[in-house]
């Protein structure tokens, strides 16, 4: 665990110098698992950690600020390791009381309860009933609100979330109703007001997603009932985390993500600066032989029941167009894995991907490059991902995963007829395939891949001993790119996100700039003439911690 402070030396809007104050714990947690006592004394933190068995267990620990001191609570949590509403807790103003969810069973949200311990440790006590999750005390330290888990029958009808807000007396009183969600969407992570008389929350009112878009104020009385109107602020953008504080001074303090935008890139093969030929998302890049449009997988036009999000852009950028796509069922292409590969006579694509809504196996599918009905190929193998033309069209490579008893799973490369058939398996457990593209080379002799002990690798399309390229690599394997040039004497691949060029012939190295120092740079491809590389990068997305002030007065005269 580390402390900074909000406000630095060099100036107010940049955070200070962060310093250690725990040792290393071999846990997982996130900023939503860690609270602050009133007085700034003791943290509170909800951790999933490694056990001595080497399972992961839910654990929560008591830490002073001061020293870094960590002491666990010894508890009996019923818990799973990973949920949204379990790991939130909350001190009490004076440290010696922590709130927190457990539940009699793991198989849903409508077993949770809020319990209260003291911190010095002692036997739990029940403070809800079930179907009650992320407590929160008040400043004076007498009420806890709540959040009440209600079914949505507009979202999944077997799942509950948080759609009420209630306030109960710490020791002993009838609970009270402040707040219930009048429509579709959820409420999310509550805080009080310094003075007690005002609660903060987030919500959203959009059954597709769970970030919260909106911040609703709340005065409320002793008696836990609203006292005046609520104030609702729309937020700059979504958000995930719950409100990071309320100060005395009357500053709220949330985080929020920067803008994220997912587009596709152009860039000369030498390295320059990159063009953004896409306003919106779009992933696993493809040239057509004519090197006159990129087709990709994008979001540029509404889905469609018919239609994949297959789109494609003129190659000097312009204006996207959506093919469609026509099956027995609504179609769309898997991610990351689903590639989108364009047959060597420019005439057809191929892609993996899933029927919407129907199922949850993997499908090769093959369409006609303008759009059309949809032609399925059987691998035989149950998870299929990456597929790529073999240069002569006559058959295709693949990635599929094989799983072992004791649920452990292996990657191989296999080649197939695209005419159907039996799918032959190229490579072996000592290749390590990863998780990740494969790239046919032009003389259709050899199929680069990234292998799990970070090497770029290359095994005969007939199959043989693999051999290593590069060594070394960093980064996500999954959405990362692999294209060959034209001529076959190259190789671009991405590490350290960057996008390099290996010369097959001198086994060297060469970086292609593009200009986006901070980007996730993803799938690429290599255009038919030599001069470019188009490749997908993501830019934005980085958390940043938002104060908002001078709400109340605003408030206050709207009354």
């Amino acid at each position: 665990m580390w402390l900074l402070p909000a406000h630095g030396e060099s100036d107010p809007s940049i955070a200070g110098a962060p310093r250690r104050i725990t040792e290393p714990v071999r846990a997982w947690a996130a900023c939503h698992d860690i609270v602050w006592s009133q007085d700034g004394n003791r943290l509170a933190l909800n951790i999933v950690e490694l056990s001595t068995d080497g399972n992961y267990i839910r654990s929560l620990y008591v830490v002073r600020s001061a020293t870094g001191e960590l002491k666990r609570i010894s508890l009996d949590l019923n818990l799973p390791a990973l949920s949204l509403h379990h790991p939130r807790l909350s001190l009490s103003p004076d440290g010696n009381l922590l709130a927190y969810s457990n539940t009699t069973s793991q198989e849903d949200s409508a077993h949770l309860s809020i319990y209260m311990v003291p911190t010095s440790g002692g036997t739990p006590r029940q403070l809800t009933q079930q179907a009650t999750a992320e407590p929160s005390f008040s400043p004076d330290g007498k009420r806890v609100a709540y959040l009440g888990l209600v079914g949505d029958k507009e979202w999944r009808p077997t799942s509950l979330r948080g759609r009420e807000i209630w306030i109960v007396p710490v020791f002993g009183g009838t609970p009270a109703l402040l707040y219930k969600l009048p429509g579709p969407g959820r409420i999310h992570g509550q805080k009080w007001s310094a003075d007690g008389k005002t609660i903060g929350f987030l919500l959203n009112h959009d059954n597709r997603g769970d970030p919260c878009d909106e911040m609703m104020l709340l005065p409320v009385n002793d008696e836990g009932h609203p006292s005046a109107s609520p104030t609702v602020i729309k937020l700059p953008q979504t958000t995930w985390h719950k409100l990071a504080g309320w100060s005395p001074d009357n500053r709220i303090a949330l985080v929020i993500n920067s803008p994220e935008v997912t587009a596709l890139y152009s860039v000369p093969a030498s390295g320059g600066k990159a063009v953004q030929l896409t306003a919106k998302w779009a992933t696993m890049p493809s040239w057509t032989p004519d090197g006159k449009r990129i087709y990709f997988m994008g979001t540029h036009q509404n889905r469609q029941e018919e239609s994949a999000s297959i789109e494609y852009v003129p190659a000097e950028g312009g204006e996207v167009t959506r093919i469609p796509v026509r099956g027995p069922h609504p179609i769309t292409p898997t991610y990351p894995g689903g590639e989108l590969s364009i047959s060597p006579d420019g005439k057809k694509i191929l892609f993996s991907g899933r029927f919407y809504s129907v199922d949850d196996l993997l499908h090769m599918f093959i369409i006609p490059i303008e759009g059309g009905e949809v032609t399925e190929i059987a691998t035989g193998i149950k998870w299929s991902f990456y597929p790529r033309w073999a240069p002569d069209g006559k058959s295709f490579a693949f990635l599929g995963i094989r799983e072992l008893e004791g649920g452990k799973r292996l990657n191989d490369i296999y080649t197939m007829s695209a005419s159907g058939g039996k799918a032959q398996k190229l490579t072996s457990d000592s290749d390590q395939v990863s998780y990740g593209p494969v790239a046919w080379a032009p003389d259709g002799k050899h199929i680069a891949y990234y292998s799990e002990d970070d090497k770029l690798k290359l095994v005969p399309a007939e199959g043989g001993p693999s051999r290593v390229l590069v060594d070394g690599l960093k980064g996500y394997i999954s959405d990362s790119g692999l294209s060959w040039s034209p001529d076959g004497r190259e190789l671009a691949y991405i590490t350290h996100e960057k996008i390099f060029r290996l010369n097959l012939e001198s086994g060297k190295s060469e970086e292609v700039p593009t200009g986006l120092p901070d980007a996730h740079l993803m799938q690429m491809a290599w255009s038919p003439d030599r001069k470019t590389i188009a490749f997908s990068a993501l830019q934005g997305g980085d958390p940043e911690l938002w104060l908002m002030e001078d709400f109340l007065p605003l408030r206050q005269a709207r009354r």
